[in-house]
Order: structure tokens, then C-alpha cells, then sequence
């Protein structure tokens, strides 16, 4: 089976900074009624590694079980892999690459800067912010959201969970642009502090949602 072709392929990546694995959410939403936990790995040896897979078509991860599989093939700390899926839960690695700046790293993970894929958003949290139900933008983050004509925004967090949050526009959409989120319970769920700068990364073919997470200030 192992040197059989795959009937697909996809990407997923592993940052040294994240405790799990982001897989490219395309194929899971193709696979989303055949793939199961956990996924079972080939390797060249005729051995077969395990890796607890956590589905989700926001964010679908891989987690336990990656350090037997990354220390079989030598995975760099930063890698992008592409692996080849033969169905029945059944997977091997084609080929992987070490990952060195985010403008290399592939739109639909976190931490993409890929270059006109991608657009991000920084915001700085107040004490006020921690008070209100309701976050009030910044005007170029409000017009993004204005001009995909969105009233609804999934926010993507590092550990998997997602929260539905409501867009409220102010005002008049080209000469007013006020936006804001109503995100208390993102907010009461994520230990979010005064003083915190929070980045919304969007993949451009994804604008309904995004992920959120914290950055050095």
C-alpha cells in the first residue's frame, strides 16, 4: 500500500511555537464524513504511526502522537508537510520543507503572512474593552468587514475552540464606517488582559472567519 498513490494530498504545518498541527481545512471539508480518530500514518519501514485528530472545519488539528512520527522522519521544529491520503483513515508523508518566515507558510495556518492571501488585523486591548459587550474597530478593520458585507464572523482560537460573534455597523457604509464585534463571550472564555495586542489573521478565500491570538506587544 505504501507505494501505491494516494487518491489526495494535503498540507498541514507544525510551528515550534504551537503545541499541534493545522491541516489545511480544504481537505477535511472534502473528507469531513470518511475521516475518523485517530489518523494512521504509514511509514516506508512497514510501521504505522497514530496521531489523535481533532475535525473541525475551522480548524481541524493533528496533536497526540506527532513526536514519534516527527522523530521517525526528522521533521525540522517549523515544517510544512504534504501528505498523501489513501482513504480508510489511512495516510504516509510525501515530502515536507523547513518553514523560515510566515510569508512562507501557507494561507489557511494561523500564522500566515503569505503575500496577498492574507490580510491582518492588530488590536490593542484597554481595560475598557474588558467591560463592554461590544469592540468597537479600527476604521480599516471596519471597512473590511462593511465591504464583505458580513454580519456574522467566526473567531478561531489556538487551542481548536471557536466562538460565533455578531458585526454591528454604525452609521453610513462608505462615510461612517464604525464596526464593531460583540465578543463577551470570546472575551470571558480566553483570559484576554489589559495591555494585550491581539492579531485577526483572515485567509482571503475564508473571510467568514478568522483566527485570534495574542502577540508580544
Amino acid at each position: 500500500m505504501y507505494h501505491n498513490p494516494p487518491i489526495d494530498h494535503f498540507r498541514a504545518v507544525k510551528l515550534s511555537i504551537q503545541d499541534r498541527v493545522e491541516v489545511q481545512p480544504e481537505f477535511v471539508e472534502k473528507y469531513k464524513d470518511d475521516l475518523q480518530d485517530p489518523w494512521n500514518i504509514m511509514n516506508m519501514d512497514g510501521g504505522m504511526h497514530q496521531i489523535k485528530f481533532k475535525i473541525g472545519l475551522y480548524n481541524p488539528t493533528l496533536k497526540d502522537g506527532w513526536e514519534p512520527l516527527q522523530q521517525y522522519h526528522h521533521f525540522p521544529d517549523n515544517v510544512d508537510i504534504i501528505f498523501g491520503y489513501y482513504g480508510n483513515n489511512l495516510f504516509k508523508v510525501i515530502m515536507f520543507r523547513e518553514v523560515f518566515c510566515a510569508t512562507k507558510i501557507p494561507s489557511f495556518h494561523s500564522r500566515s503572512m503569505y503575500p496577498e492571501e492574507v490580510i491582518i488585523f492588530d488590536i490593542h486591548i484597554s481595560d475598557n474593552d474588558l467591560n463592554t459587550p461590544i469592540k468597537m474597530l479600527p476604521n480599516h478593520f471596519g471597512t473590511f468587514l462593511q465591504n464583505d458585507f458580513r454580519s456574522l464572523l467566526t473567531l478561531c482560537c489556538d487551542d481548536g475552540t471557536f466562538y460565533f460573534v455578531d458585526i454591528i455597523h454604525y452609521g453610513d457604509y462608505v462615510d461612517d464606517p464604525n464596526s464593531g464585534i460583540q465578543w463577551n463571550d470570546f472575551i470571558l472564555s480566553n483570559y484576554i488582559v489589559a495591555g494585550q495586542k491581539l492579531r485577526f489573521k483572515f485567509d482571503l478565500t475564508t473571510t467568514y472567519m478568522c483566527h485570534v491570538f495574542p502577540i508580544d506587544v
